[in-house]
């Protein structure tokens, strides 16, 4: 359900004046001089947490037409010093007004004061923290007021647990955050909670944050798939890094700001889920999307306008066969077993800070990046998954093989490879890339339109010969 925006408009009239004792023709009708500002405003603004950067909230401020901010959260202690540090951010970057709104309490919740509070804003911030204490404002007079608000014309925007409850549907984290890693081994772990999003929340998107930063591809995935599989509906998965901003406009196109990318997935086939067991989540479009970016996310084709440093991609697709064996996440000859290697993968830094490059291989599996020990340590999450994005990036037709020690894959001639017991493999197909590339600056973030993400569950098997599935 898309809402409608409320426009402001003015109207000024001149008024022809007669000289004395001179007959004139009659006046024509005045002309208007003030049009309707029909210039689009955004309605949300999903942040993927991290530092602030001056630029996007600037933008979040701009579409709340420079008026009165609330930020909204529910921190445990309102005594916290930090808790209205907002209210000066916000003003300093041109904002009328800004309030903060806390709801620490449980009488909060329907507290007029603060849902008035509410109902006044122009711009609606709601911060990061947890949120399974943010779901609690459902079917409660602060939930009422945010939708009032956004009806009335408010942008909507969240950060980290903000942005986690900005889509519609939610995953709640009410009994802890999920791990990756758990989530890749089973769909259903306790830790994998939803719940409905407010009516004013993204249609048709559920979202995801701290992105890369935290290797929650693969969590997304599951995101859709639940949704397939639970539900019958798919949902655009929208997963944001930290730093970065999607701002999105009533109708579903926006733009993308900030240091990192905005991962967009979308299913085409369906999954096979089992709880307690690893899933099997083929066939997922994914667009992996960095600052300068605009976008429709109800469009077949998400792009609407991409940066001048991303090229069109012609693919370069290997029909080699692979060498008959077993691949062994625990074993470091594994990350070599491809066409090329992905270096630097073991630097906890590694993307942030550039480091990452391709090195030869020992092409016993033909066109592939393989990266075994994908979820052994968290603090290499974000060099893992990122690196093999970007690999895939600066190789197009490349497929990337990700697995996790205690995981195997067995390879069989022509191109095939099955998940082993209690494994699942994490495969990045880049033979369908459309667009591709990496800016010279920054994270090592890369630009990847049109590439497919296959979850190989236990027991199942991929053909990447050309044409297979």
């Amino acid at each position: 359900m898309w809402l409608l925006l409320l426009w402001a408009c003015g109207r000024s009239i001149s008024v022809g004046i007669s000289e004395p004792d001179v007959s004139l023709p009659a006046e024509p009708e005045p002309d208007i001089i003030g049009e309707p500002d029909t210039t689009p405003r955004f309605r949300w603004m999903l942040h993927g947490g991290g530092a602030e950067d001056d630029a996007i909230f600037r933008r979040f401020v701009e579409a709340a037409g420079f008026g009165h901010v609330v930020t909204l959260g529910a921190l445990e202690d309102p005594t916290d010093p930090d808790l209205e540090w907002w209210d000066g951010y916000f003003e300093s970057l041109g904002a009328a007004t800004a309030v903060t709104v806390n709801t620490a309490s449980p009488g909060d919740l329907d507290d007029p004061a603060l849902a008035e509070k509410l109902r006044a804003a122009d711009g609606i911030f709601v911060r990061g923290g947890d949120q399974s204490r943010y779901v609690r404002w459902w079917g409660h007079a602060i939930g009422d007021a945010i939708v009032e608000a956004v009806e009335g014309g408010a942008i909507l925007g969240g950060s980290s647990a903000g942005c986690a409850i900005l889509g519609e549907r939610v995953y709640d984290a009410s009994v802890g955050s999920a791990d990756p890693y758990d989530v890749l081994l089973d769909p259903y772990d306790p830790a994998l909670t939803f719940v409905d999003g407010l009516p004013i929340g993204v249609p048709g998107v559920i979202t995801d944050t701290h992105f890369t930063e935290r290797g929650r591809l693969v969590r997304l995935a599951a995101f859709v798939a639940r949704g397939q599989v639970d539900e019958g509906v798919t949902r655009v998965g929208v997963g944001v890094d930290p730093q970065t901003a999607l701002f999105l406009y009533e109708d579903g196109t926006g733009e993308v700001m900030g240091d990192g990318s905005v991962t967009l997935l979308r299913a085409t086939e369906q999954p096979e889920l089992t709880a307690g067991a690893p899933g099997h989540i083929p066939g997922l479009q994914l667009w992996q999307l960095p600052a300068g970016y605009e976008v429709d996310l109800r469009a077949e084709d998400p792009v609407l306008t991409r940066p001048g440093w991303v090229e069109r991609a012609a693919p370069e697709v290997s029909a080699a066969p692979f060498t008959e064996g077993r691949l062994d996440g625990d074993l470091a000859a594994t990350s070599r077993a491809g066409s090329w290697e992905l270096l630097g993968a073991d630097e906890p830094y590694g993307w942030i800070d550039r480091g990452l490059t391709l090195g030869p291989g020992v092409d016993a599996l033909p066109g592939t990046i393989v990266l075994g020990g994908l979820y052994e340590e968290d603090e290499l999450a974000e060099t893992h998954i990122g690196g093999l994005v970007w690999a895939v990036s600066q190789r197009p037709g490349v497929v990337g093989v990700g697995l996790d020690i205690d995981m195997e894959a067995l390879a069989t001639p022509p191109r095939t490879l099955e998940a082993g017991r209690d494994s699942a493999l994490v495969i990045l197909d880049g033979r369908t890339l459309t667009w591709a590339g990496a800016p010279a600056e920054g994270w090592q973030t890369a630009a990847v339109e049109g590439a497919a993400l296959h979850i190989v569950g236990e027991g199942h098997t991929i053909d990447l010969t050309a044409g297979g599935e």
